[in-house]
């Protein structure tokens, strides 16, 4: 029958576990739903394109997703009152300062100051201008300063419609990105928590709390290419900045986790990265303030020390074939999961420095990490789930090695340890002995189980009078001890007395009935100890002996 109840227990386990499962992915996958299956919320959706017809001012065409370098540079494009209705001008913007005229009257101005430390670009960032009501014909122009001079601006998705729901068309195009982003930071923070709090992890926890910064820095970077982060905080600079920064620190973390997952924790590797990293980052801050170099003329140093890592990771990863230090089935694992993003991330770098201005993180590569973090992420939590089991195993066995059978307090070995602790500090205790009064002849003339339920009653009333106020040990047969940072004079500590005597008084008003020939009784003796001015020992012998002289007053009162 007890087998049957067990397998109804299991059964209504698993039906909890995949009940919870299908319903975080029901929601979850109706979220993505709601945001691939939008519309505008009954907006006028209807466009005009306007990336034809623009000219700079000698009357050349002009291309928009490569505008010339320097400053004031003029582009114009004619405009007719017939195709405005309540329209604007909306359009993406990259690596450039401008302000949009309607013939000579500016009509709206995007030149930010952010403070020196946030550099100057603010990535991709979209823009609506409201034109102002005109009949017959105008002219639009932009007037741009390129922040670059070896980059080159550009204007994207130029087009007549409604602002509001060209903004909602880019907030919503991002959004399962962004929302993708948060659950990869959600991973990373619950795997960096869960790797600082394991105390029974040992060197695993390094691997788990690097893997939890590399989800939450490689989160903070595509989230920040994302145009809905900037529009939601409309901080597009400082945005940028946390884009630059994320991508200054990644290396440490993916060679940190490398070497743990490649079994190389002796290796110097991330030491040198820590350097890297560190240089990096006080020179690319450095620079950006005196205005030597503005930290997107500086990515190169970043990219460069990506590549590094991904040098030193191929180079653990041969390290640990060669000492077979590395498992056949990881090796296969590592390869398929590790060195195809690296592959994929090569070949986007190296896409980068050929056309930095259009440069966009390709939805393969986001996706790949993501999809690297979620395998590692699952790999970790199996893992965790395997040492919980042991830790929670080492947790009873340690319990059961400190912990006094019969009376639940701290043993003999538990008292060594703490005093062994206490010898080398600097803190005060005051140390009680304690011993109770005649349990030979409790033993002999009332029997051993009278003698047991004495010994495990003055284990209570310790316990309950100290509570959390010290610690309390049995160290032999009838002899117990405490020790607390409550000084002698301290009005806690003689509470802790009278609590004792108070409860040992009860216990033998309660059984009066019963006529012990020997009511318990324990003999106190207690001292103050300071290692600076004696040591452990001392102070033990000089609270044995008052414990002694008391147990002789008691021991008379009995006669």
């Amino acid at each position: 029958m007890a087998k049957k109840t067990d397998t109804e227990s299991n059964k209504r386990f698993d039906f909890r576990f995949y009940g919870c499962c299908f319903i975080f992915i029901y929601v979850f996958l109706l979220l993505f739903a709601i945001i691939l299956f939008r519309n505008s919320a009954g907006f006028d959706e209807t466009e005009t394109p306007f990336e034809e017809g623009w000219t700079y001012e000698d009357g050349s065409e002009a291309n928009l997703g490569s505008l010339r370098g320097g400053k004031n540079v003029k582009i114009s494009h004619p405009i007719d009152s017939e195709i405005l209705s309540d329209d604007a001008l909306c359009f993406e913007s990259k690596n450039i300062y401008f302000s949009v005229y309607l013939d000579d009257e500016m009509i709206y101005d995007y030149r930010p100051a952010p403070p020196r430390l946030f550099g100057r670009s603010y990535g991709i960032f979209p823009h609506t201008v409201m034109i102002p009501s005109m009949e017959g014909e105008a002219v639009i122009t932009i007037a741009v300063d390129s922040l670059y001079d070896k980059t080159a601006g550009f204007i994207d998705d130029i087009k007549l419609c409604n602002s509001t729901s060209y903004l909602l068309e880019k907030m919503q195009g991002s959004a399962a990105e962004f929302l993708l982003c948060l659950g990869v930071f959600s991973l990373g923070v619950v795997l960096f928590i869960i790797g600082m709090v394991g105390k029974y992890y040992g060197d695993k926890r390094y691997e788990i709390i690097s893997l939890g910064t590399i989800a939450i820095v490689y989160s903070m970077w595509i989230s920040t290419v994302s145009p809905i982060f900037a529009m939601i905080t409309n901080a597009p600079v400082l945005v940028h900045f946390m884009n630059y920064m994320t991508l200054i620190f990644m290396p440490l973390p993916l060679i940190i986790f490398g070497t743990y997952l490649m079994r190389n924790k002796e290796s110097r590797l991330p030491r040198y990265f820590a350097v890297l990293v560190a240089v990096n980052f006080v020179f690319s801050i450095v620079s950006n303030i005196v205005g030597f170099k503005d930290y997107h003329e500086l990515l190169w140093i970043s990219h460069a020390n990506l590549i590094l890592e991904v040098v030193g990771t191929i180079y653990l990863f041969i390290r640990g074939i060669v000492l077979k230090k590395i498992p056949k089935w990881v090796i296969i694992t590592i390869v398929v999961t590790v060195f195809g993003p690296f592959a994929i991330g090569i070949a986007e770098l190296i896409r980068y420095r050929l056309s930095p201005g259009q440069y966009d993180t390709t939805l393969l590569y986001k996706y790949t990490l993501f999809l690297f973090i979620l395998i590692y992420g699952v790999y970790e939590f199996i893992s965790i789930s395997e040492m919980s089991k042991k830790s929670q195993y080492a947790e009873i066995m340690e319990k059961i090695a400190y912990t006094d059978s019969m009376t639940g307090l701290l043993n003999r070995s538990a008292f060594n340890n703490e005093t062994e602790a206490a010898k080398k500090g600097t803190d005060i205790y005051t140390i009680v002995v304690m011993d109770m009064n005649h349990l030979k002849l409790v033993n002999d003339k009332m029997g051993h189980s009278m003698g047991d339920e004495y010994i495990i009653t003055i284990g209570e009333i310790i316990r309950e009078a100290y509570g959390k106020n010290g610690k309390c040990f049995r160290i032999g047969g009838d002899e117990f001890f405490a020790m607390t940072k409550k000084r002698i004079a301290d009005r806690e500590f003689q509470d802790i007395i009278g609590r004792m005597n108070q409860a040992i008084e009860k216990y033998n008003q309660d059984n009066k009935d019963k006529k012990h020939e020997y009511p318990l009784s324990i003999a106190i003796g207690f001292v103050e100890y300071n290692p600076v001015k004696m040591t452990f020992e001392e102070a033990f012998h000089l609270a044995d002996e008052k414990m002694y002289e008391q147990k002789k007053t008691m021991r008379m009162e009995v006669k």
